[in-house]
């Protein structure tokens, strides 16, 4: 798998969280939901490197 195919398919994870969230019914539903879409966003902060800022 591609940096691109893991990238997109990381953001496709925390778009279908959203959803599974949006239209939890149950209790349940909403906890799973919650720590899926967790998991998607750590998973999104790890992917971006922070670049050192140079002085101007």
């Amino acid at each position: 798998m591609s940096d691109l195919e893991h990238v997109t398919e990381v953001f496709e994870m925390e778009d279908y969280a959203k959803d599974l969230l949006f239209n939890s019914t149950t209790e349940r539903q909403i906890e799973s939901a919650r720590s899926f879409l967790n998991r998607a966003q750590q998973e999104i902060k790890m992917l971006y490197i922070p670049t050192p800022i140079e002085n101007v």
